[in-house]
């Protein structure tokens, strides 16, 4: 029945005057399923009223959005700061009446989904008074300090509510990570469907998202040893006969998982939609600083911490954090572009000049270009690490190739270029074999694509793209040009194409000329000679040599 309301409302709900009539008392039915005790008619009566929301009056949205919101008000809130925020804010408002009966059964979960939901619909038609309620309440259930809290796996009653009531402790903890992911869910709703409504608020969600992007006590990361840098050495030894040691072996933690990693891919996804809201002016997610811990001198941007979380273990999450940062780093490109903010260039004159002029400088080039490459290096380095992760990063490099300073200095360069050619030779190590699968064909194509990004662009000093790139990664390309796939021939014949270019603003000798151009020549003749040749191929090799006799 819910199926078949849902439907006709979708089709009639505002054109018909009879349905139009209907929408208070349909409204009512609808809310009376939230307290079913099927979870399977919960959802679809959430589904309905967001339809229902879409084509009811604003004074009905109104009442419908207070009625879920005096239930979900009822409840205790999680965690020590989440419970502490609920009793401070009953007290306050011990006159209010109880929510209606109709909705006294409810599960707050579904209650929490519908209300994202509805503002996911018509989040427009919201306004301040509704925004100023909905986030103090959400925030009871995920507190930044709680997720800071290092009881919380301790005995204390792990019941949020009368929902609760009679749960085993699995059953109330998974009930606690539904709350916090539906929570999160409904920020991201929120910022981006009303963005200037949430604005006073969007401090407190983004310190929010931070706290339970880093979520994970079932785990150390060793965060605050700021002397890790000293022993990076010794831990990438021990790392390596550790993957040595358990390469043959299935990965026996996914087994015993838990599921906090739902929260974090949550809040992630709730600060990817704080930057999507941002995109035309993301200074402020590169300058305003937030408590990295709870009762910690450590603060830290969005940025950093963004950055900071590369090493999550979860690839699911890991692949929404690098690809979050690189759509922060597009977007403030792209500001940067259209004059909103500046970023650092080669000129600390430059620089301070505009900071006094009150510009915004974002300095990429004094530690975050580093971070980014090391960061992203660790990734395609990483023995164990999936293939999702590796194409993540590999888009960021490619991204950070359109910031002032590029990939950054020489050394960043070449160990960049070594990560790609063995990518490129991935099929043809045996030692790789072992302890990987075999990559795929996209993931070669994408690093080729970095190359020549890297190539084209101006962001680099042509001289040590050259001193780079000939001795590592020029026979590995030549070689990527007899491939099978087409699209790696094109691509690397698109490669090939940008070389001869990059030797003359490099300053090759004519030893180095010749040689580049024979090895060029061995690779783009037997593609020239063939009849049958696919016409992107064809195109990308008449394009290469071109390029290769115009020097």
């Amino acid at each position: 029945c819910l199926n078949v309301l849902t439907d006709l409302l979708t089709r009639f709900g505002s054109s018909s005057n009879s349905i139009t009539m209907q929408h208070e008392p349909l409204l009512n039915v609808s809310l009376l399923q939230l307290g079913s005790p099927r979870p399977i008619v919960r959802k679809r009566a959430g589904t309905t009223i967001s339809v229902l929301a879409t084509v009811m009056s604003d004074s009905l949205l109104h009442r419908l959005v207070e009625r879920l919101l005096d239930q979900i008000d009822l409840a205790s809130g999680i965690g020590k700061s989440g419970k502490k925020r609920a009793r401070i804010a009953h007290k306050s408002d011990g006159s209010k009446s109880l929510a209606s009966s109709d909705l006294r059964s409810a599960d707050t979960r579904s209650l929490i989904r519908t209300m994202c939901t509805v503002s996911g619909t018509v989040g427009h038609r919201l306004n301040q008074g509704h925004i100023d309620r909905i986030v103090p309440i959400f925030l009871r259930f995920c507190d930044p300090a709680d997720a800071d809290d290092e009881d919380y796996d301790s005995d204390e009653p792990m019941d949020t509510d009368d929902v609760m009531a009679g749960m085993g402790e699995e059953a109330a903890a998974a009930m606690q990570i539904e709350l916090r992911e539906s929570c999160f869910a409904g920020f991201e709703s929120f910022v981006l469907r009303c963005p200037a409504l949430i604005r006073p608020h969007l401090d407190q969600i983004v310190y929010s998202a931070l706290a339970y992007m880093r979520f994970d006590p079932n785990y150390t990361y060793d965060e605050d040893d700021d002397d890790a840098e000293d022993d990076e050495e010794e831990e990438e030894e021990m790392e390596e006969e550790e993957e040595d040691e358990y390469s043959t072996e299935d990965d026996m933690s996914d087994e015993d998982d838990d599921n906090n990693w739902k929260v974090r891919r949550s809040a992630i996804r709730t600060l990817t939609a704080v930057v999507e809201a941002t995109k035309h002016d993301p200074s402020k997610l590169w300058i305003d600083e937030f408590a990295w811990r709870q009762n910690s001198e450590k603060k830290t941007t969005v940025a950093g911490a963004l950055v900071n979380r590369f090493k999550e273990r979860e690839e699911n999450c890991r692949v929404d954090i690098i690809e979050c940062f690189t759509r922060l780093l597009s977007y403030t490109v792209s500001a940067s572009s259209a004059g909103v903010l500046v970023l650092a260039s080669c000129t600390s004159m430059d620089d301070d000049a505009l900071a006094a002029s009150g510009a915004v400088v974002v300095d990429l080039r004094s530690n975050v270009s580093s971070a980014i490459v090391k960061a992203t290096e660790k990734q395609l380095s990483a023995k164990k690490g999936g293939e999702r992760s590796k194409s993540s990063a590999i888009a960021l490099l490619s991204t950070l190739c359109l910031a002032p300073g590029g990939i950054g200095s020489s050394e960043q360069i070449t160990s960049v270029f070594r990560h790609v050619k063995t990518i490129l030779n991935a099929d043809d190590d045996a030692n790789t074999r072992r302890h990987t699968a075999v990559n795929s064909k996209s993931l070669k194509l994408e690093a080729l694509c970095l190359v020549r990004i890297m190539l084209s662009c101006k962001k680099h000093d042509a001289s040590d793209i050259k001193s780079a790139l000939l001795p590592i990664l020029l026979s590995d390309i030549c070689k990527c040009v007899q491939e099978d796939w087409y699209k790696v021939i094109s691509e690397a014949l698109r490669v090939l194409m940008e070389i001869p270019g990059l030797l003359v603003l490099g300053s090759a000798t004519k030893a180095e000329k010749d040689e580049v151009a024979t090895s060029l020549y061995d690779a783009i003749e037997p593609r020239l000679s063939e009849h049958d040749l696919d016409q992107e191929i064809k195109e990308c090799a008449l394009s290469a040599s071109a390029s290769l006799v115009s020097v």
